[in-house]
């Protein structure tokens, strides 16, 4: 994403996916999608079920990654009362390489939690959530998803503080491994390999 802001620290720059439950062409004649890796240097959002059906190895890259529901509707972007944008279940299957916020902004000593709002919240909080997902006092809907997570740090473009907490509400999280990713075939993409190599023996050979 190339724009005014695209090295601020802060901006609203994204690349927004949606439709995308089933990774194939729907043109006739169109070969078959084997892997799909999507990457992007700004933020990334995922609107609604991800490669859910047909599932194909597929791996989503950003600085940050924003997961919505469902449910959503652009209009929701207006709503003030949080409580007006309910989220619905929803499941991603892919590998995720994203930046996670760090708690204090800072690592060390000086990424302490210091009080509301300045908490990174953790592994749990790669994702971000801009849905109110507990519908009542007891109904609150999976967020399913299934894949392999690798934080690259702190985000260099999405930088603003974890809270407050008026935006959304979390899902359940129903957050597992993909035992397919055990299978190199099964890997996404640009999946960075590496290749361990130890010396066994060593022999000469003479010829004469």
């Amino acid at each position: 994403v190339d724009g005014p802001l695209s090295g601020s620290n802060h901006n609203n720059y994204a690349i927004r996916i949606r439709n995308a439950s089933r990774l194939q062409s729907n043109l006739a004649g169109a070969p078959a999608v084997r892997g799909l890796t999507l990457v992007t240097d700004q933020s990334l959002v995922v609107w609604g079920n991800y490669n859910t059906s047909g599932w194909i190895p597929s791996a989503l890259m950003a600085d940050t990654l924003y997961l919505l529901s469902n449910s959503w509707v652009d209009s929701d972007s207006y709503i003030t009362d949080r409580y007006d944008r309910d989220g619905s279940a929803t499941s991603v299957y892919a590998a995720v390489l994203s930046g996670i916020a760090r708690t204090g902004g800072a690592n060390g000593a000086a990424g302490q939690d210091h009080g509301e709002d300045t908490n990174g919240g953790g592994a749990i909080n790669v994702f971000r959530f801009n849905e109110w997902f507990r519908v009542g006092s007891s109904s609150i809907p999976d967020f399913t998803y299934v894949g392999s997570i690798v934080s690259l740090g702190a985000p260099r473009h999405s930088q603003s503080s974890w809270g407050p907490f008026t935006y959304y509400s979390a899902p359940n999280r129903v957050w597992s491994f993909d035992e397919r990713f055990n299978d190199a075939d099964q890997l996404p993409p640009m999946t960075p390999a590496f290749i361990y190599l130890r010396q066994e023996l060593f022999t000469r050979s003479y010829e004469l």
